[in-house]
């Protein structure tokens, strides 16, 4: 008996939604990717975009439907990942009775652990796990360029200054550019991932095991961090999403029953120096035979976010545990540069208080006690305004800096990443 995923009203919904044009009384036609196909069940998820929201279905496809694949015919499992088609659906009996599909399946790799989140501008969010061989789906339109400090980064820019960022650990980008300050984590380029190894504190044996990668750029929603998970070996896994005075969001997984679970997921938000714990959806137990999604909503106003937030790959466990790796991390967000500076205030005047080694302030020539005077022609009157400035320049393009050092004034160019 095949399986109904939908009711009639739903799929009804979703054909006006779309905007889909009707072939018969009661057939309907959509534009949209493929995320996912399940031949044993004749099943088929895809994805599409209502405005400017992406929505994803799962469909139940007739034995008798008309498959092509690049205008030849196919079968249900020539079809893939990534490939974009136009599906026909009988919206009376709920099944799909057409999909012209283009493009090329993408190969099967190793088996994964995909942990997806994604944060819109006004505070909601969605948090995924789904065990694929699978590669992640490059369904981001943009305009390449070149990181001067991750050259092997591959980088793209999108519209609304969205950029994308991936980092593939087989070959990878030094770990002191790509990571602040790295706690237990290291690059092995044999064995192409990251490796997170929690260890406790040397003056606390008996603490906590942690292992943290603080990823080097700030985002700015919306957001979403991907990260492949190769090999799993316990304790609470998942992204750290924070801002110093706003507060941060924790997703996460574990297992006490090792890397074929079954897991628990939690999404939760803390704030405040008392760092106050807020559970965003009841914690659940997975068998991630399926991909399990969770849909929250941060607790704040509902305006849009424009503070950008660091994030923190990381692992916490009670007892040591086997090492847990990644393979693969990717980005997306309103880039915040990081021009290795830090800068002060003091009786209303903005400076340079530290510059790091090696960074993009130094090499710009800026130096300590540095007063800035103006950002790309704009003036700073304040340390905020100063933070906010910095971290809306164009990533990838040159910013112009106005100091003055003792009597002196003097330009600056600093390449914004």
């Amino acid at each position: 008996m095949i399986r109904r995923f939908f009711a009639l009203s739903s799929l009804a919904t979703l054909a006006c939604l779309l905007t889909a044009h009707a072939f018969a009384a009661d057939v309907a036609s959509v534009q949209c990717t493929i995320k996912s196909v399940d031949p044993l069940t004749r099943s088929v998820t895809v994805a599409y975009t209502v405005g400017t929201a992406e929505k994803s279905i799962t469909l139940d496809v007739s034995r008798k439907a008309e498959i092509t694949l690049n205008g030849e015919k196919a079968d249900l499992g020539a079809l893939g990942p990534g490939m974009k088609a136009t599906v026909e659906y009988d919206r009376a009996l709920e099944i799909v009775t057409k999909i012209q599909s283009t493009g090329s399946r993408l190969m099967m790799g190793q088996m994964v652990y995909r942990l997806t989140l994604s944060l819109s501008e006004f505070g909601d969010g969605k948090f995924r796990i789904e065990k694929t061989s699978y590669p992640a789906v490059d369904d981001f339109a943009g305009e390449a360029f070149t990181l001067s400090r991750l050259p092997r980064t591959k980088a793209t820019k999108g519209q609304d200054g969205v950029v994308r960022l991936v980092h593939d650990f087989s070959d990878p980008d030094d770990l002191s550019v790509l990571a602040l300050q790295v706690k237990n984590v290291s690059l092995q380029r044999d064995t192409k991932v990251a490796v997170f190894t929690p260890r406790s504190e040397p003056n606390d044996p008996q603490g906590p095991r942690r292992a943290t990668f603080p990823y080097s750029k700030r985002l700015r929603p919306p957001l979403s961090v991907i990260a492949d998970v190769v090999e799993y070996g316990g304790g609470q896994f998942g992204f750290q999403v924070f801002h110093h005075t706003v507060g941060g969001l924790q997703c996460r997984f574990w297992s006490d029953k090792g890397r074929d679970g079954p897991f628990t997921v939690q999404v939760a938000w803390v704030e405040g120096q008392k760092q106050t714990v807020t559970d965003l959806c009841d914690e659940m137990t997975v068998s991630l035979k399926q991909p399990y999604e969770q849909q929250f909503r941060l607790p704040l106003p509902n305006a849009r976010i424009t503070d950008a937030f660091l994030v923190h790959l990381h692992i916490g466990v009670k007892v040591d545990v086997p090492p847990t790796t990644v393979s693969r991390l990717e980005v997306r967000g309103r880039v915040a540069p990081m021009l290795g500076v830090g800068l002060d205030e003091k009786q209303g005047v903005v400076f340079v208080k530290t510059v790091f080694p090696n960074g993009l302030g130094q090499q710009a020539g800026i130096q300590q006690g540095d007063v800035i005077l103006a950002i790309n022609a704009k003036q700073p009157t304040t340390l905020v305004e100063a933070m906010n400035l910095l971290s809306l320049l164009p990533i990838g393009e040159k910013a112009v800096i106005n100091i003055q050092r003792g009597d002196k004034t003097m330009e600056r160019s600093v390449l914004a990443e």
